[in-house]
């Protein structure tokens, strides 16, 4: 967990990437439910929230050192919510995100693997 601390303070994910896990089928179903996957991810002013996340601690210090916010609970203004790799069903957030999207938001969803290898990415 040190390790994972420093490379939050140092603004690396390449430690936090060994502990994200693999991507289960059901979490990356109903991210491809919400939207298409993301080739890109942007921090600055993007609202993020999550859902069923192993490292959801480091995903919320990782997303506000990187000048994004989190939103808890509901989704609303959100632009990206990351699904945890250890769900089994669909959850409010992810129903709410489907809602969004179909009343003309852009929600774009994401697995947790996908957002640390994406975050890897924008660096």
């Amino acid at each position: 967990k040190q390790k994972l601390r420093e490379a939050i303070a140092s603004g690396s994910v390449e430690a936090v990437l060994g502990e994200a896990g693999t991507a289960s089928s059901l979490s990356t179903k109903y991210a491809r439910d919400v939207s298409p996957a993301p080739e890109c991810i942007t921090f600055k002013g993007k609202n993020f929230v999550h859902t069923s996340c192993s490292n959801e601690t480091l995903i919320d210090k990782f997303v506000l050192s990187k000048g994004g916010e989190v939103r808890s609970s509901t989704v609303q203004a959100t632009d990206y919510l990351i699904i945890g790799n250890d769900i089994d069903h669909k959850t409010t957030k992810i129903s709410r995100a489907e809602d969004l999207n179909a009343q003309g938001k852009s929600i774009v969803a994401m697995t947790e693997e996908e957002f640390w290898t994406l975050a890897q990415k924008q660096q």
